[in-house]
């Protein structure tokens, strides 16, 4: 048998917290000293023990109770799994939101709240929501390739995208047919063939779904006057190779 002392010291659980579970009546020794102090059988050691288990599962104090008092344990525990789980799909959401929000602080000298407002809705969409937003564009399996990119060791790294990207912001003012624009174009095009493998129709149902979504911060930083110098400065850039190819096979 034990004091309340002796099995505190026993168990690490205070004496505080050990006259707490007996006032709720969760754990209520039967037997007491002559002097009415409280005795712990081991059967009271082992139901602490209990106790100590499902509240390090993230049972509440409430339900622990209903438990020990012969609730099916295998059902109790399949429910906070369930919860855990749904738990963890929150705060994996919610880890993307706040790194999507992050990623949009280095772009921007002050972020837009309207940016930041769209994107946090997005977010509490769903994957699948997005899905079905780019359906008309993307296969199945063409989206699931995509979402696999950031996981993926790509031959083209996040820095030469953003470094890209960078680039294209500082000149938008350019015409689409100019010297820079063009090399711009040229960096696009080695980037988009290297990261999807040459594969034309995928880059083509891509660039359609940018497109489509130019309003919506789904490809941020990708906005729509970046979409909009990209799409003209790659329509030149596609018009002079094509011409280049025609001379090329003039001449031979």
């Amino acid at each position: 048998m034990y004091t309340i002392g002796q099995l505190s010291k026993k168990t690490g659980v205070t004496v505080r917290t050990l006259d707490y579970y007996d006032e709720i009546g969760l754990l209520s020794p039967k037997k007491r000293t002559t002097g009415g102090h409280r005795l712990y059988s081991e059967g009271d050691v082992q139901q602490l023990e209990q106790i100590l288990a499902l509240k390090y599962m993230g049972f509440t104090l409430d339900k622990t109770k209903t438990m020990l008092e012969g609730m099916n344990w295998q059902e109790s525990i399949q429910a906070q799994l369930d919860m855990v789980y749904a738990e963890q799909a929150r705060l994996n959401e919610l880890k993307e939101a706040l790194e999507g929000v992050q990623y949009a602080l280095k772009w921007e000298k002050e972020l837009d709240h309207t940016i930041l407002f769209e994107m946090i809705k997005m977010f509490q969409a769903g994957k699948e929501t997005i899905k079905e937003r780019l359906k008309p564009y993307l296969e199945k399996e063409e989206f699931d390739y995509i979402m696999q990119l950031k996981k993926s060791q790509s031959h083209v790294s996040q820095e030469e995208w953003e470094a890209l990207l960078l680039d294209v912001r500082a000149n938008l003012d350019q015409p689409p047919d100019s010297a820079v624009a063009q090399q711009l174009a040229e960096r696009w095009f080695d980037y988009v063939d290297q990261m999807f493998e040459g594969d034309s129709a995928l880059i083509e149902s891509m660039w359609g779904a940018i497109q489509a979504e130019k309003n919506s911060p789904m490809f941020y930083p990708m906005d729509e006057k970046v979409i909009q110098f990209i799409d003209q400065a790659k329509t030149f850039y596609q018009k002079r190779s094509e011409k280049h190819e025609c001379n090329r096979s003039t001449e031979n």
